[in-house]
C-alpha cells in the first residue's frame, strides 16, 4: 500500500436524506477529517462540539492506531462520532504489487472493522506501464473485485472515485470500471470539481448513474488544472463551494433530488488557509453558502 500525503486537509461528511422529489434535501451534519496529525483528537472534540458527528481519516490514522483499534473506537464513542471512513491512500494496481496490496488492504479492512469504520475510500495511481484504454480499466476492475472480497468479510464498503492523475479520471473511465466490477462491495464516489475539469457536467453524471453514486465530493476549482491527461504538473487548487463558483450547484441539487440521492456528501478545506481562518470556520461558511443554493442542513 502506498501512503498518500494527506497533510493539511479537512473534510466534512454529510448524510443526505431525500423524502420526496421537489423537497429540499435535509443534510445531517457529521464530521469527516483527513490528517490532523497530532491534533487529531482535538479536531474531533472541537468538531463534535459543533454538532458534527462523523469523520474521514487518511492512512496515517491506520499507522497511529493500528495496534489500538479499540482505543480509536472508544474515542469516537466518547465524542458522539457515529460513522467514519478510512481513506486507504493511493493503490498501485500493477500485477507485481498485487500480493503486497492485498495483504496491506486486508490489514486495513480488519482495522476498519475493529475501530468502527463504515467505508474505505481508494484512489488509483496512474502508471505509464499500463496498457491503454479499457484494458487497463478492466485490470483495475479485477483488482477491485479482489479488494471487494476482503472488504465483504469485514462488512466494509469500498468507494472508488474519479481523481486527478489517476487511471479513473473521466466519466467514461469511472463508469466503465465500476460496470466491470463483479463485487457488490464496490461503490462509486463522484468528485464534482474533477469531473467538471475532465469536461463533463457532474449533474449529467448524477442523472445518468442515479443511485449507483454512493458519495459525492463538493468542491470548486479556483484555477485551471494543467495537464489533466496525466502529466506531473499538478498546478491546481480545490476550494470549498462558494469560493470558486465554477460548478452549477442549483442544477446539481435538482439532479440529486430527482434521483432521491441518499448517499454521503464530502466537503473539504485546506488546514492552512490563505484567509487565516480556521478550517472549521471555513467549512461552516461553505455550509451556509450551500444553504443559499437550496441545500438544507
Amino acid at each position: 500500500m502506498v501512503r498518500r500525503a494527506f497533510i493539511g486537509i479537512v473534510v466534512v461528511l454529510f448524510a443526505f436524506s431525500f423524502s420526496a422529489i421537489g423537497k429540499p434535501p435535509k443534510i445531517r451534519w457529521s464530521f469527516n477529517t483527513i490528517s490532523w496529525g497530532k491534533d487529531f483528537e482535538k479536531a474531533l472534540r472541537e468538531s463534535a462540539g459543533r454538532g458534527i458527528n462523523s469523520f474521514e481519516a487518511g492512512p496515517e490514522i491506520f499507522e497511529t492506531y493500528r495496534n489500538r483499534p479499540g482505543e480509536l473506537k472508544s474515542i469516537c464513542s466518547d465524542f458522539g462520532l457515529k460513522k467514519w471512513s478510512l481513506h486507504a491512500g493511493i493503490i498501485p494496481f500493477d500485477g507485481s504489487d498485487k500480493p503486497l496490496i492485498l495483504d496491506n488492504f486486508r490489514k486495513m479492512a480488519e482495522f476498519a472493522k475493529l475501530s468502527g469504520a463504515s467505508y474505505i475510500l481508494v484512489s488509483t495511481e496512474k502508471r505509464d506501464s499500463y496498457p491503454p484504454g479499457k484494458v487497463k480499466l478492466a485490470k483495475l476492475a479485477m483488482a477491485l473485485d479482489a479488494l471487494g472480497e476482503i472488504a465483504k468479510k469485514h462488512g466494509i464498503r469500498i468507494l472508488l472515485g474519479n481523481a486527478m492523475h489517476s487511471i479513473c479520471q473521466t466519466a467514461d473511465e469511472l463508469e466503465f470500471t465500476v460496470s466491470q466490477c463483479k463485487s457488490k462491495q464496490v461503490g462509486m464516489m463522484l468528485d464534482l470539481a474533477f469531473m467538471a475539469q475532465s469536461g463533463t457536467k457532474p449533474e449529467d453524471c448524477i442523472e445518468k448513474w442515479g443511485r449507483k453514486i454512493e458519495a459525492i465530493r463538493f468542491n470548486d476549482l479556483t484555477k485551471p488544472v494543467k495537464g489533466f491527461a496525466g502529466s506531473q504538473d499538478r498546478n491546481y487548487r480545490i476550494e470549498i463551494p462558494g469560493k470558486g463558483n465554477s460548478l452549477n450547484y442549483p442544477e446539481i441539487l435538482a439532479a440529486l433530488k430527482k434521483k432521491r440521492f441518499k448517499g454521503l456528501g464530502f466537503l473539504g478545506k485546506a488546514v492552512q488557509s490563505d484567509s487565516g481562518k480556521s478550517p472549521l470556520s471555513e467549512i461552516l461558511e461553505s455550509k451556509d453558502w450551500l444553504s443559499t443554493t437550496g441545500f438544507v442542513f
